[in-house]
């Protein structure tokens, strides 16, 4: 339920006008990151693996400089909030998938 109510908030804000709205999800049961030693080692996939973009390297990118684009990152299936399970963290809200945001540059709402 934890997982699909973060989703739900984070659609929220993303088709109500907060274009500069991104996440960063990271696929595990833990809630949060940024208090723990955990943000050095995490990764979209959980642990850190090869080839994936770490927590730690996406908050380094920011702030964005001008022209500067970031883009969310989640690990998983792609599912439809109405259609995912409450008690599973392993997919990515396809409502949420690929946003991505320029600094500087006006953005346009979906």
């Amino acid at each position: 339920m934890y997982y699909t109510g973060v989703n739900a908030m984070l659609e929220y804000y993303a088709n109500n006008g907060h274009t500069n709205m991104l996440m960063y999800m990271v696929s595990s049961p833990m809630h949060t990151y940024m208090d723990d030693s955990f943000m050095y080692t995490a990764g979209a996939k959980g642990l850190f693996q090869q080839g994936d973009f770490g927590l730690i390297d996406y908050i380094s990118t920011l702030p964005l400089w001008n022209g500067e684009t970031l883009t969310g990152a989640c690990d998983g299936e792609l599912q439809n909030l109405d259609d995912a399970p409450a008690l599973w963290t392993g997919y990515c809200d396809s409502a949420l998938d690929g946003r991505e945001f320029t600094q500087g540059v006006q953005q346009q709402i979906a």
